[in-house]
């Protein structure tokens, strides 16, 4: 009677634990794969951050906190809470800069808010929880390098190497577009296929977080790229005309 007592009461205590570990979004162990760098953009005609998206493909909320973005090398640390919800994304955003629109309306983290470089430490008008200063430098993101993700173990769980050599849109001419990874996160081998610069695109979506002073630049932080989006030559009396093209 007393050994079904106590394997009774260490069931609920399982019970309790995995219930708090679900309310501060923790997960027991992360997979490679089960977080997906989906988006990054690193170069602005004017002040917007520069910032690596990623997206949860698990089904569960998995707090950030102590995991690292690793840039060529550099580990930037995410050393307060940071939760992304199942089958939704955060950003991380650059030492300087700003997401802000054309009226002026800025957009950033809640996460170290107080810092001096934080534009939210004195006058962002809206503060997001899936918006996170990490603090890398600008000079990180470049035209070719490698961004890796590590869990509070240190264990790899996403990778992209990337370079205008290998397909990636990347290179000195591609000024205020984010680098888009356009297949499907949730799909087989996501995170292996993230590799592939075929797999990406320049973003031709116009943000409302990406006005640089004169014009929109082009991303989709916290969305995904829009499907609906397809390239190609939309002249009909061109020799090129795609029919089903969207964008020029």
């Amino acid at each position: 009677m007393q050994v079904v007592k106590n394997r009774i009461i260490s069931r609920i205590r399982k019970i309790f634990s995995v219930w708090i570990f679900v309310q501060i979004g923790f997960v027991f162990s992360a997979n490679l794969g089960d977080i997906i760098i989906t988006e990054f953009f690193y170069k602005s005609a004017g002040n917007n951050y520069e910032y690596i998206e990623l997206y949860n493909t698990t089904d569960s909320t998995i707090n950030l906190i102590d995991w690292k973005i690793v840039i060529d090398g550099e580990a930037s640390p995410i050393d307060s809470l940071l939760n992304i919800d199942s089958l939704d994304y955060v950003v991380l955003v650059s030492f300087t800069g700003a997401f802000q629109d054309s009226d002026g309306k800025t957009y950033g983290s809640e996460n170290d808010s107080t810092s001096f470089f934080n534009i939210c430490s004195s006058k962002c008008d809206v503060r997001q929880d899936d918006i996170y200063w990490l603090g890398f430098s600008k000079s990180s993101l470049d035209e070719s390098g490698e961004i890796k993700l590590l869990d509070s173990d240190s264990n790899l769980i996403d990778e992209v190497i990337y370079s205008y050599a290998d397909e990636f849109p990347v290179g000195d001419e591609i000024i205020g577009q984010a680098a888009e990874y356009i297949l499907d996160p949730l799909a087989d081998s996501a995170t292996y296929l993230n590799d592939n610069g075929n797999n990406w695109q320049s973003s031709q979506n116009i943000s409302d977080w990406l006005w640089n002073g004169t014009n929109y630049e082009y991303g989709s932080p916290l969305s995904g790229y829009d499907e609906e989006v397809i390239y190609g030559c939309t002249d009909p009396l061109a020799s090129n005309y795609n029919p089903d093209a969207t964008v020029d």
